[in-house]
This record gives structure tokens, C-alpha cells and sequence, in this order.
């Protein structure tokens, strides 16, 4: 919700940029917006109730990481659904990320998306520990940041960690830059070890597109 009242026409703008790209998206796996209020006082947006809450309130019960994976799998459609439709998401991560309450992800929060996945970025969005290499030294970028942000995702489903935990935000995205990762623990599958680390490769051109990812988690 926005208070127009404040002056500051920055907000406003980018919550009428969520609404018409939101507007636009209809997918199992996208949250869907319901309904948009604006009066002298306010500008707000209605999405779907997601029971279930979001992602990272989930990792924190007991189950094994792959109960999870059809979650991952569900992020991955909907994300393909987004980078078909040309739209960067630019800030997935865990939170962003709602659940219904029999557990089918929604992606959430367009805020700092945008629809030109066509073209090449620069602006620097998102949230550091989640952030591509290329964004966080301000190099033009494209969807493949997504795929970036959903592979530490899928770090973070399996081994229940926060990325760079010891570090702080700022010391983070540095070793990112530099090439750093996480590690993945060893008794991770083979196979999704290959798929974290094809899609946080630095190389962005390298990375698989998110129906690669997700032909490749239907397998589990």
C-alpha cells in the first residue's frame, strides 16, 4: 500500500508498474492479482491469500529436502511462464515465494519487475544475497539473473542454510562477484548438484533457461 499524501510519486509509480504487469500474468504457479484500491489516501493492491505463507517460513520445519523439490518445480513453471511472457522477475527469492495450503508455490511481489525481457538491464535491484554476479557489479543483464536467484533458492531448499550466513549483505554480493558460491553439501544428488551449479554459473550466457530446469526437476 502506498500513501500518496507523502509527495513522493516514486512509490506510487512503482506500484502501478506492479499492477499492470501483474495484471497480465494468469498461472497456476503466479500469484494472482485480485483487485486494485485507490483513493485520495491510499494505493493498494489485492493478491490471492496464500495460506501456507512463504517458502522461507517453511524451510524451517523438519521435512527432508525432497518433499520440497515439487516446490522448486512449481517455481521453475511459473518462472518460465514469466521469461515467455518477457517479464523479469528481478527479486526471487524465498519470500517472494507463497505457498497454497496443500503446498503449490505462487511466485509473489512484482514490484521490481519488469516487462522487457528482451532487452538488456543495468539497474541495480534486487537483494544482495539473492543478486546475479553481473547485477551486483552494475553490468547489463538480462533474464538470466532469474536463474541466478532460483538456483540459490534451490541452495537454500536443500540444505535449510541463509547463503553466506556469516557474512553481511554487502560482504556477500562481493564474494558473488568474485565467483564465490555456498557449498553444496555432498550428499546432494548428483543431478541437482549440476542443475545449482548450471544455474548460478558466472557466465550468465550459460545458464539454462527455466523449462531446462524444470524438464530436469520433473525428473525427481
Amino acid at each position: 500500500m502506498v500513501d500518496p499524501s507523502t509527495g513522493d510519486t516514486s512509490h506510487i509509480d512503482e506500484v502501478r508498474r506492479e499492477a499492470d504487469i501483474a495484471a497480465r500474468l494468469h498461472h497456476p504457479n503466479i500469484c494472482d492479482l485480485v483487485g486494485v484500491a485507490a483513493d485520495l489516501e491510499c494505493f493498494c493492491l489485492a493478491y490471492d491469500f496464500c495460506e501456507g505463507g512463504s517458502l522461507l517460513s517453511l524451510l524451517t520445519d523438519s521435512r527432508r529436502y525432497y518433499e520440497y523439490l515439487p516446490i522448486a518445480l512449481d517455481v521453475a513453471n511459473g518462472m518460465a511462464y514469466l521469461h515467455n511472457r518477457n517479464v523479469i522477475h528481478r527479486d526471487l527469492k524465498p519470500s517472494n515465494i507463497l505457498l497454497t495450503r496443500d503446498h503449490r508455490a505462487k511466485i509473489a511481489d512484482f514490484g521490481m519487475s519488469v516487462a522487457n525481457a528482451g532487452q538488456e538491464l543495468t539497474a541495480e535491484t534486487g537483494t544482495y544475497r539473492y543478486m546475479a554476479p553481473e547485477v551486483i557489479r552494475h553490468e547489463s543483464y538480462s533474464s538470466n539473473a532469474d536463474v541466478y536467484s532460483f538456483g540459490v533458492c534451490l541452495w537454500q531448499l536443500i540444505t535449510r542454510e541463509i547463503p553466506f550466513a556469516t557474512m553481511t549483505p554487502i560482504q556477500a554480493a562481493y564474494a558473488v562477484a568474485e565467483g564465490r558460491r555456498p557449498e553444496i553439501p555432498s550428499t546432494t544428488p548428483r543431478r541437482l548438484q549440476e542443475i545449482i551449479m548450471a544455474c548460478w554459473d558466472q557466465d550468465s550466457h550459460r545458464r539454462p533457461s527455466f523449462t531446462y530446469i524444470a524438464m530436469a526437476l520433473a525428473d525427481y
